[in-house]
């Protein structure tokens, strides 16, 4: 008998942190800001120097662009208008 007394106090315990998790999270998501990027707007793409070839990687720029948004991939992944000769995906995470 003590021993259910025992798991059900746990259990109120456990609903309670998990409303309260639901509460803050909820609180949290309402100040979530909409992504900046959208289908045919254009921005740079910089890139880290690790991502380059050959041995003149310090020479290369970092920024590139502007490149056209062609497409949403997901949440934080979007596909630019890039051209073949950065030799990189056109699917980039942002």
């Amino acid at each position: 008998m003590k021993e259910e007394k025992q798991v059900e106090a746990f259990m109120e315990r456990i609903r309670q942190v998990h409303l309260k998790f639901q509460e803050k999270l909820k609180a949290r998501q309402a100040k979530w800001v909409d992504s900046k990027f959208h289908v045919g707007y254009h921005d740079w793409l910089y890139l880290n120097k690790d991502m380059f070839q050959g041995s003149s990687k310090k020479l290369k720029p970092i920024r590139y662009g502007p490149f056209k948004i062609m497409e949403k991939v997901s949440e934080n992944a979007f596909r630019l208008n890039l051209p073949t000769y950065l030799n990189i995906d056109s699917v980039l995470n942002v």
